[in-house]
């Protein structure tokens, strides 16, 4: 985990690292780094608004955070994934777009490469 990229705790201190592992590095650094940069767009909202909207928004962090990412100087490649869901009632919830990033490390894949694929959501991915 040495090499992951997450946000900093509200004090300062790193999610995770040489003395907070969690995982073993042999085990999976990207779901991790995914899990722990997600951000659902729904959750930062004072009103709920549609569905197209929260996708609006989730593209706009993506792309927002992809130019942070560049500019911070980390080594990369990296991935940013915006998906959208539409309100579910067996998933108990409203419409939906959540965020995420990770680095991209080699035989850690966290996404289907046939988007099409995902039946009941819109995906969409930066890769950097």
């Amino acid at each position: 985990m040495e090499e992951a990229v997450a946000a900093q705790a509200s004090n300062g201190q790193a999610v995770i690292g040489a003395t907070r592992r969690t995982l073993d590095n042999a085990q999976d650094e990207t779901g991790i780094e995914a899990a722990l940069s997600e951000v659902s767009i729904e959750r930062i909202l004072d009103n709920p608004i549609e569905l197209y909207e929260h996708s609006r928004l989730g593209l706009d962090f993506g792309f927002l955070l992809r130019k942070e990412l560049t500019r911070s100087g980390l080594a990369g490649p990296f991935r940013v994934i915006a998906s959208a869901h539409p309100a579910g009632p067996s998933l108990n919830v409203g419409d939906t777009c959540a965020f995420r990033f990770h680095r991209q490390s080699e035989g850690q894949v966290r996404l289907e490469d046939d988007l099409d694929s995902y039946k009941s959501e819109a995906i969409a991915v930066l890769d950097f």
